[in-house]
């Protein structure tokens, strides 16, 4: 008699010829795994009367000893992997991440030591100071859009306030709110009303008895200069934003944000929208010299890194499951998914969309995982997690981490910081408030492009009383700051969510440098 054991445990066996019998002892087996033993035994041991016992009339033994030769080699493979991997994959998990850190991540000597701005500290436009400033050092958030619509405003090329307009109607009561209105002045008509390509739709837009914008009408060249007629592309663009949804009373162009608001919750303007972002994001970033400010080799390779280590393990595990003729359901798909992981490899991505690729890595893995459970040693099973752990964290570490700043680009960002600082504590704000309303409409378009405008919003108006403040017509800027913020936000990730990529946003603070 022969027999071949096939388990992940060790095996005892005592075979006894006389009384035609084999007592095999195991340790317990484990969850997930299972205990097999192959016999050949001869052939006069059976009679042909046991209805239960299937006769094949054929010589099997040379093709058993093939099929339990190719097994040995398999296990001879995972005992090598169950080596290999835990002596390559841990070391790899703790010391590339490092080496690169050390290398590429670590910042330049401080060469600027304050803690307070007390005025601003560079004249770049805000959404270039949001750009870098944010969490994705060189890539405008929608505070980037808002403060630039702000300092148009406060530059003379809008007129801002607030109207109060009925809500809602309940029995004989009316519930009112605030509308904010944008008022174009002639210096933004004159800007507008530049020859180009733009020029007949937009006028051809306002003058149609219902606002029509798609992506057709207003579409942004990014092959546009930098500057049009006095003022940035991006900025030029803001203003053909806001035209496409104004409406002509009295010889003046007007926007009300109530109105706007309507036309973007429709479904082909909420997408427009998204796109004609995307687009403008483009225009603010070539106004960024960011070889200047921040370099960003670590964290490229750290982000490789990242995407490698998540790949090999994919592979490990497809490879074994392949190797031990393991059947996963959804294979095809499962590898589909991660082709297209890597392709993304090969476009820009924000923070959002990295969490994005890891979770769906983290769906490939653990679904390749259970499968092939019962051939992982311990070892090689911890390997493979510290491993994922550690490109997880590489891919979703901010850019800042793994680049570093310049010595100019570092200085440009203490102090962005310092003056957000400054902005933030009240204690320095009430003792040194800004001396006029014009430096107040200034602080509010940075602090919105910083994304702190709602602390420095609570701030002031601890200085200053409401009634003042609604007086000196500080306030539509406050309304601006909060209601185009929160709703742009909305806008962007009700458009995204339909399978597109995610655009960053929201209100936390940064790290930046212009040029």
């Amino acid at each position: 008699m022969s027999y071949w054991f096939h388990s992940v445990t060790e095996e005892n066996a005592i075979y006894n010829p006389a009384g035609k019998y084999l007592d095999v002892r195991t340790s317990s087996i484990p969850a997930h795994n299972y205990f097999e033993i192959r016999l050949v035994m001869p052939e006069d041991w059976f009679d042909g009367s046991n209805e239960n016992i299937r006769y094949i009339s054929e010589d099997a033994m040379p093709e058993i000893l093939e099929i339990e030769h190719d097994y040995e080699n398999k296990k001879r493979i995972l005992s090598m992997l169950s080596v290999l991997i835990p002596l390559i994959f841990i070391p790899a998990a703790v010391l590339i991440p490092f080496l690169v850190y050390y290398k590429h991540g670590r910042e330049p000597r401080k060469d600027y030591e304050g803690i307070y701005e007390r005025e601003i500290p560079y004249d770049d436009p805000p959404a270039v100071v949001n750009a870098v400033m944010r969490e994705d050092t060189g890539k405008p958030t929608i505070e980037a859009f808002t403060s630039t619509i702000m300092d148009l405003a406060r530059r003379g090329y809008l007129n801002i306030s607030t109207k109060k307009i009925n809500a809602k109607k309940l029995l004989l009561f009316d519930k009112t709110k605030d509308d904010l209105i944008i008022e174009f002045t002639d210096k933004a008509i004159d800007v507008i009303s530049e020859t180009g390509p733009e020029k007949n739709v937009l006028f051809l837009l306002y003058e149609k008895p219902k606002i029509i914008v798609n992506k057709k009408d207003i579409k942004i060249n990014k092959r546009i200069g930098k500057t049009v007629k006095g003022i940035k592309n991006f900025e030029y663009y803001s203003l053909i934003f806001l035209f496409g949804f104004s409406r002509e009373k009295g010889g003046k162009h007007r926007v009300s944000f109530n109105t706007l608001e309507k036309e973007l919750k429709k479904e082909f303007v909420n997408k427009w929208f998204f796109e004609f972002y995307k687009d403008w994001n483009i225009l603010v970033e070539k106004h960024i010299n960011i070889n200047k400010i921040f370099l960003p080799k670590g964290d490229i390779y750290l982000k490789t890194y990242g995407l490698t280590a998540i790949a090999a393990i994919i592979f490990i595990l497809a490879a074994l499951s392949y190797v031990f003729d393991i059947r996963v359901i959804g294979m095809p798909d499962i590898l589909g998914i991660f082709v297209c992981i890597i392709l993304l490899l090969f476009k820009d991505k924000r923070s959002g969309e990295w969490a994005i690729i890891v979770a769906a890595s983290a769906l490939v893995i653990f679904g390749l995982m259970p499968p092939v459970f019962y051939i992982l040693t311990f070892p090689v099973l911890i390997s493979l997690i510290i491993l994922f752990a550690s490109a997880a964290i590489s891919l979703l570490l901010p850019d800042k981490i793994g680049g570093r700043w310049t010595p100019y680009g570092r200085t440009y960002y203490e102090k962005w910081e310092a003056f957000g600082n400054f902005l933030k504590d009240f204690s320095q704000m009430e003792r040194y408030p800004p001396k006029s309303i014009v430096l107040w409409e200034h602080f509010i378009v940075y602090a919105t492009a910083l994304g702190i405008a709602d602390k420095v919003i609570k701030n002031m108006q601890l200085i200053i009383q409401k009634e003042e403040v609604e007086s000196l017509g500080i306030y539509a800027y406050l309304a601006v700051a909060l209601s185009f913020n929160h709703y742009f936000n909305s806008v962007i990730s009700t458009a995204s969510s339909g399978g597109v990529g995610g655009v960053g946003g929201g209100a936390g603070g940064g790290g930046g440098g212009a040029g």
